[in-house]
């Protein structure tokens, strides 16, 4: 005779809302707080009395470890029971409630409209309704030598993409000063900053955040720009924070001269910097590259223009 399978006993409230909880926590052992509310709203058990805000208050209240942002099981049943308190009803009433009306987390999302023209592929023309490798014309598999590219392309691979403008090196803290604020008596804190950042002082022992405060320690109050006095005493307290002496940073400074300008070079295109690829009014000229007074007025000069023109004011030609 087969032995009869074991009845497996029912579960305990206890077993039901641990359930509960590990359907919604995110790794089924600590619990979010807006996954705690969801509980809530999911099981339409926001009310008058057991509002939102209550609910976050309830999450915060059974949190053991304040800095915590999760709750673990005991304290997610410790929450219940300050929900419960707010709704007046008890503890064991709200969770029976609470597993009776749970299917687990509900999401909710926006069906996308019906498209005629995209869903019904009955609708599509060219190379979306005959195929090809591509929705676009590929370009021609030619060599780089029958488009005589071969020297272009050499050139090209030994620009450098990034150009740098230096200035030379000076020979007192002055003539710098005078390159980066463009002579003029005083220096924001902007270029105050590119200063040490174009002569390459910046480190782990200054940073920016270290010039701007010190920017704001040497400054008049009320004022956003220092004057070269101003400038000199920075340097004194950089020396400091660096280590080294006023000599060596001056020579540092002094050994780039002024600023740093940086750009991006253009690449090159040979369609457009090849005069010979050119075909049309680009290539035969002609007084413009569009045509002007025959369809339509674009000018004031086609207004004062008596010249003989049919009923429509087309001209004649």
């Amino acid at each position: 005779m087969q032995s009869a399978e074991p009845i497996q006993p029912p579960q305990t409230l206890g077993d039901q809302l641990n359930s509960v909880f590990e359907a919604y926590a995110i790794d089924r052992i600590h619990l979010e707080g807006k996954q705690f509310a969801k509980i809530f709203r999911d099981c339409s058990l926001i009310d008058k009395k057991l509002t939102q805000p209550e609910i976050d208050i309830a999450f915060a209240k059974a949190k053991q470890i304040k800095t915590e942002r999760k709750l673990n099981f005991e304290e997610f049943l410790l929450a219940l029971d300050f929900c419960a308190q707010k709704k007046g009803i008890p503890t064991e009433t709200l969770a029976y409630e609470l597993v009776a009306r749970c299917q687990g987390p509900l999401y909710v999302a926006t069906i996308t409209d019906q498209v005629r023209l995209h869903d019904d592929k009955t609708t599509y023309t060219g190379v979306y309704a005959q195929g090809g490798p591509r929705t676009v014309d590929g370009s021609p598999k030619v060599t780089i030598s029958k488009l005589g590219l071969e020297e272009f392309k050499n050139d090209y691979d030994k620009s450098p993409k990034v150009s740098f403008v230096a200035a030379q090196p000076a020979s007192t803290l002055e003539e710098v000063y005078a390159g980066f604020t463009f002579s003029q008596p005083d220096m924001d804190g902007k270029t105050f900053v590119k200063l040490f950042k174009d002569c390459k002082i910046l480190d782990k022992k200054l940073t920016t955040t270290d010039l701007d405060i010190l920017f704001s320690k040497i400054k008049a109050k009320g004022q956003r720009k220092i004057g070269f006095e101003q400038f000199l005493t920075a340097l004194q307290e950089i020396s400091q924070l660096k280590s080294i002496t006023f000599d060596q940073l001056k020579n540092q400074i002094c050994s780039v001269g002024g600023p740093v300008f940086t750009g991006t070079r253009a690449e090159k295109v040979k369609w457009h910097d090849d005069k010979s690829t050119y075909t049309g009014v680009y290539a035969k000229g002609g007084p413009e590259t569009v045509d002007i007074g025959r369809t339509m007025i674009n000018d004031i000069r086609h207004l004062c223009d008596r010249s003989e023109a049919d009923i429509r004011g087309v001209k004649k030609h």
